[in-house]
């Protein structure tokens, strides 16, 4: 398929779409650059073409989706190409849910045993619950994926 492209009272082209890709890319050309695909009667604005012109752009609703469910395992930043910060969140997410599930136990009762239990509480409320506040803040401040290409919308 080709296009044309206008710039003010000239009509340039035909270009293909790697041909408009390469000047998406280098910022040659709009959102607002009026296109018209070969054969129709009617132009339109080339950022109407944004996703077909950067394919594989991830969703932001997606993206915030992951951190409000799975946050606390990653999810959000294995789904954008962020390893390592996955990688640090699903391991704080697990030990604190490894603390709030395994709080230790003894039949014969004594104080010591009852600050363990306490201390297991509070560090998997802090672990498990630091990794999914992380995940609601970067669900809001993050909008880039890992190789520095801004979300669709």
């Amino acid at each position: 398929m080709n296009y044309w492209l206008s710039f003010g009272e000239e009509v340039r082209g035909p270009y293909t779409l790697d041909q408009l890709r390469g000047f998406w890319s280098r910022g040659e050309v709009t959102a607002l650059t009026p296109v018209c695909e070969d054969g129709a009667d009617s132009w339109s604005q080339l950022g109407e073409m944004q996703d077909t012109l950067e394919p594989g752009r991830k969703d932001s609703t997606l993206f915030g989706i992951l951190a409000v469910v799975g946050g606390y395992l990653g999810l959000h930043n294995w789904y954008i190409k962020r390893p390592f910060f996955a990688a640090l969140q699903m391991a704080a997410g697990i030990f604190g849910f490894y603390l709030l599930a395994t709080r230790p136990s003894n039949p014969d009762y004594d104080l010591a045993l009852e600050a363990a239990r306490e201390n297991h509480f509070i560090g998997g409320v802090i672990f498990f619950g630091g990794a999914w506040l992380l995940a609601l803040a970067e669900s809001v401040l993050v909008k880039k994926d890992g190789d520095g290409r801004e979300f669709r919308s």
